[in-house]
């Protein structure tokens, strides 16, 4: 939001708000009310000041698309945003599709974030793209973050209440291609695992927040209920640094700092996002070990 609309808009909001205090001068009613909608207003300004004014629906959801200005670079990686349907997109069949394009000579990522808080409970992605092999060069994220004010000590605290799910090698061809991570990434609190997409594409992947631990699990297909064949990897985590806050789940794909090795578009298909919250959780995830607990992982499709 512009320094000027955002002057007009807190102009306006006094002014209502002296209306409803006269208007209730004899109860504290009108003074509460408009310091909330004041304190709604600001956070809608933070939460949003990255975010185009489209909205798309996709899962039963909505949910809007960054990129709020054509020619601004947003992170992560220093990138323009597309906020048109060449980069975002919702099919016939109800798939998101979030696309790395090359338009007018520059490169432009895409991403989307939900428009509702939803707070505890399980929140599960189902893909159908080859997530096991992606460009060296780009990344796929799928995860929780709230915008802050300020990002001091970000490096020593999750000051974004994030937590992260990513497909990518980061330019290493020795990495895993994913990872679950509780931000800030440190070695007891990321956990790195391979898959294996090259019979079964479509994979499912979760994690289940609560106060006090993340626990995740990624599968192959997208059976509601996997059996122990089908397990990619486990992840438990109860250490420093679980969200707090209100943080949203935002989905993303971008080119970390320089383009796709193989100098062509790609793109990554979402089929669905189901969210169970916790008060409807019929069996809460309880591991009995440490911080940190890992299953073994399947390697290979065998």
């Amino acid at each position: 939001m512009r320094r000027q609309d955002r002057l007009v808009l807190f102009i306006s909001l006094f002014l209502v708000c002296t209306f409803l205090i006269d208007s209730h001068a004899n109860s504290s009613g009108g003074a509460d009310a408009c310091e909330k909608q004041i304190e709604k207003h600001k956070e809608d300004d933070l939460q949003w000041a990255d975010f185009s004014d489209r909205v798309i629906e996709f899962s039963g959801y909505k949910w809007r698309v960054k990129g709020k200005e054509k020619e601004k670079r947003y992170g992560p990686g220093n990138n323009y945003f597309g906020s048109g349907e060449k980069n975002v997109h919702v099919d016939e069949a109800g798939r998101l599709h979030l696309k790395i394009t090359y338009r007018e000579g520059k490169w432009e990522a895409a991403e989307v974030a939900l428009v509702d808080v939803l707070g505890h409970g399980l929140y599960e992605f189902r893909l159908d793209s080859r997530v096991d092999v992606l460009d060296p060069n780009v990344i796929f994220g799928l995860f929780l973050w709230e915008y802050q004010e300020s990002y001091e000590n970000a490096w020593r605290h999750n000051v974004a209440n994030e937590f992260d799910l990513e497909f990518g090698i980061w330019k290493d061809k020795r990495r895993k291609p994913a990872q679950y991570v509780c931000q800030p990434a440190e070695m007891d609190n990321i956990h790195h695992f391979d898959l294996d997409l090259s019979e079964e594409r479509k994979s499912t992947h979760s994690f289940e927040w609560t106060e006090h631990r993340m626990t995740c699990k990624s599968w192959y297909t997208h059976a509601e209920h996997p059996k122990q064949k089908q397990l990619i990897t486990y992840w438990s985590y109860s250490g420093v640094g679980i969200p707090k806050g209100k943080p949203r789940v935002h989905l993303n794909f971008w080119p970390d700092r320089e383009p796709p090795s193989d100098g062509e578009e790609h793109e990554v298909v979402i089929t669905s996002f189901r969210f169970v919250p916790a008060k409807e959780r019929k069996r809460p995830v309880e591991v009995e070990t440490s911080s940190n607990f890992i299953w073994p992982q399947r390697f290979t499709r065998k």
